[in-house]
Protein backbone atom coordinates (compact mmCIF):
# COMPACT_ATOMS: atom_id res chain seq x y z
CA UNK A 1 0.00 0.00 0.00
CA UNK A 2 2.89 2.83 0.96
CA UNK A 3 3.61 2.39 -3.29
CA UNK A 4 0.24 2.96 -3.77
CA UNK A 5 0.23 5.96 -0.79
CA UNK A 6 4.08 6.72 -0.60
CA UNK A 7 3.40 10.02 1.55
CA UNK A 8 1.68 7.94 3.99
CA UNK A 9 3.27 5.80 7.01
CA UNK A 10 1.30 2.93 7.42
CA UNK A 11 1.27 0.32 10.84
CA UNK A 12 0.26 -3.15 10.93
CA UNK A 13 0.26 -4.00 14.57
CA UNK A 14 -1.45 -6.43 17.09
CA UNK A 15 -3.88 -5.35 20.02
CA UNK A 16 -3.60 -2.13 17.63
CA UNK A 17 -7.06 -0.66 19.06
CA UNK A 18 -5.14 -0.60 22.85
CA UNK A 19 -2.12 1.01 21.18
CA UNK A 20 -3.03 3.59 18.72
CA UNK A 21 -5.74 6.22 19.73
CA UNK A 22 -7.52 6.56 16.11
CA UNK A 23 -7.74 2.92 16.41
CA UNK A 24 -9.75 2.70 19.54
CA UNK A 25 -12.33 5.28 17.78
CA UNK A 26 -12.19 3.46 14.55
CA UNK A 27 -13.26 0.05 16.79
CA UNK A 28 -15.37 2.09 19.14
CA UNK A 29 -17.26 3.62 15.80
CA UNK A 30 -17.46 -0.63 14.01
CA UNK A 31 -19.02 -1.78 17.15
CA UNK A 32 -21.65 1.14 17.37
CA UNK A 33 -22.80 0.76 13.76
CA UNK A 34 -22.80 -3.16 14.53
CA UNK A 35 -25.22 -2.77 17.51
CA UNK A 36 -27.03 -0.72 15.43
CA UNK A 37 -27.42 -2.53 12.32
CA UNK A 38 -27.89 -6.01 14.06
CA UNK A 39 -30.74 -4.05 16.19
CA UNK A 40 -32.90 -4.04 13.16
CA UNK A 41 -31.45 -6.83 11.83
CA UNK A 42 -33.78 -8.91 9.18
CA UNK A 43 -32.32 -12.21 8.30
CA UNK A 44 -33.09 -12.82 4.33
CA UNK A 45 -32.81 -16.79 5.29
CA UNK A 46 -35.89 -16.62 7.54
CA UNK A 47 -38.06 -17.05 4.49
CA UNK A 48 -42.10 -16.29 4.04
CA UNK A 49 -42.06 -17.97 7.14
CA UNK A 50 -40.01 -15.90 9.54
CA UNK A 51 -38.56 -19.07 11.44
CA UNK A 52 -34.78 -17.14 12.62
CA UNK A 53 -36.45 -15.65 15.68
CA UNK A 54 -34.87 -13.42 18.26
CA UNK A 55 -33.44 -12.17 20.50
CA UNK A 56 -29.74 -12.59 18.60
CA UNK A 57 -27.63 -10.45 21.62
CA UNK A 58 -24.68 -8.65 20.65
CA UNK A 59 -23.20 -10.42 17.72
CA UNK A 60 -20.21 -11.43 19.32
CA UNK A 61 -19.50 -14.71 20.56
CA UNK A 62 -18.92 -14.35 24.11
CA UNK A 63 -22.16 -13.09 24.65
CA UNK A 64 -24.42 -15.27 26.37
CA UNK A 65 -27.18 -14.45 24.24
CA UNK A 66 -25.43 -14.97 21.03
CA UNK A 67 -24.69 -18.50 22.45
CA UNK A 68 -28.04 -18.99 23.32
CA UNK A 69 -28.93 -17.54 19.81
CA UNK A 70 -26.28 -20.17 17.61
CA UNK A 71 -27.80 -23.42 19.69
CA UNK A 72 -31.12 -22.30 18.57
CA UNK A 73 -30.61 -21.34 15.15
CA UNK A 74 -28.49 -23.55 14.23
CA UNK A 75 -29.36 -25.96 10.65
CA UNK A 76 -27.69 -29.18 10.69
CA UNK A 77 -26.35 -28.84 7.17
CA UNK A 78 -26.23 -25.15 6.29
CA UNK A 79 -25.25 -24.11 9.52
CA UNK A 80 -25.74 -20.51 10.67
CA UNK A 81 -27.87 -17.92 8.89
CA UNK A 82 -25.68 -16.15 6.97
CA UNK A 83 -24.24 -12.99 9.34
CA UNK A 84 -23.06 -15.39 11.29
CA UNK A 85 -18.81 -15.42 11.10
CA UNK A 86 -18.56 -19.86 10.24
CA UNK A 87 -14.72 -18.80 11.79
CA UNK A 88 -15.55 -18.28 15.24
CA UNK A 89 -14.72 -21.05 17.69
CA UNK A 90 -18.22 -20.61 19.07
CA UNK A 91 -19.88 -21.14 15.85
CA UNK A 92 -17.47 -24.13 14.85
CA UNK A 93 -17.67 -26.01 18.15
CA UNK A 94 -21.67 -25.56 17.81
CA UNK A 95 -21.28 -27.02 14.04
CA UNK A 96 -19.40 -30.16 15.35
CA UNK A 97 -21.68 -30.80 18.31
CA UNK A 98 -25.18 -30.26 16.12
CA UNK A 99 -24.24 -30.54 12.20
CA UNK A 100 -24.37 -33.24 9.68
CA UNK A 101 -20.64 -34.62 9.71
CA UNK A 102 -19.63 -34.54 5.78
CA UNK A 103 -16.49 -35.84 4.10
CA UNK A 104 -15.48 -34.05 0.86
CA UNK A 105 -14.03 -35.62 -1.81
CA UNK A 106 -10.57 -34.19 -2.52
CA UNK A 107 -10.56 -32.15 -5.73
CA UNK A 108 -7.43 -32.04 -7.90
CA UNK A 109 -6.08 -29.08 -7.69
CA UNK A 110 -6.85 -26.18 -10.62
CA UNK A 111 -4.22 -24.86 -13.41
CA UNK A 112 -1.79 -22.42 -12.18
CA UNK A 113 -3.87 -19.98 -14.76
CA UNK A 114 -7.56 -20.63 -12.54
CA UNK A 115 -5.98 -19.74 -9.25
CA UNK A 116 -7.58 -16.77 -7.52
CA UNK A 117 -6.58 -13.13 -8.07
CA UNK A 118 -3.93 -11.43 -5.95
CA UNK A 119 -5.12 -8.50 -4.07
CA UNK A 120 -2.84 -6.21 -6.46
CA UNK A 121 -4.81 -6.63 -9.33
CA UNK A 122 -7.53 -4.34 -7.80
CA UNK A 123 -5.20 -1.37 -7.77
CA UNK A 124 -3.78 0.61 -10.89
CA UNK A 125 -0.17 0.52 -11.45
CA UNK A 126 1.39 3.60 -10.81
CA UNK A 127 5.25 4.24 -12.82
CA UNK A 128 6.98 7.98 -12.81
CA UNK A 129 8.06 9.27 -16.33
CA UNK A 130 11.56 10.57 -16.99
CA UNK A 131 10.34 13.44 -15.14
CA UNK A 132 9.29 12.58 -12.16
CA UNK A 133 5.79 12.57 -12.37
CA UNK A 134 3.32 9.41 -11.15
CA UNK A 135 0.87 8.34 -13.66
CA UNK A 136 -1.45 5.23 -13.56
CA UNK A 137 -0.65 2.52 -16.26
CA UNK A 138 -3.29 -0.07 -16.82
CA UNK A 139 -6.90 -0.13 -16.73
CA UNK A 140 -8.81 0.33 -13.37
CA UNK A 141 -10.41 -2.84 -11.65
CA UNK A 142 -14.21 -3.72 -12.84
CA UNK A 143 -14.86 -3.47 -9.06
CA UNK A 144 -13.96 0.42 -8.65
CA UNK A 145 -15.16 1.61 -12.56
CA UNK A 146 -18.63 -0.18 -11.46
CA UNK A 147 -19.09 1.89 -8.67
CA UNK A 148 -17.69 4.73 -10.01
CA UNK A 149 -14.80 4.66 -7.41
CA UNK A 150 -11.72 6.93 -8.60
CA UNK A 151 -8.21 6.19 -7.45
CA UNK A 152 -7.11 8.92 -4.55
CA UNK A 153 -3.13 9.59 -4.23
CA UNK A 154 -3.34 12.67 -1.57
CA UNK A 155 -5.59 13.50 1.27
Amino acid sequence: MEGIFPNISITVAKKADSLYPCVSAASICAKVARDHTLKDWSFPEGGESGNITGPWGSGYPADPVTKKFLQEQIHPIFGFPGIVRFSWKTAQKIMEEKGVKVEWEEVEPEEEENKNPSVSQYFVTVAKSKKGEKKSVGKMHPYFRERCLTRVEQF
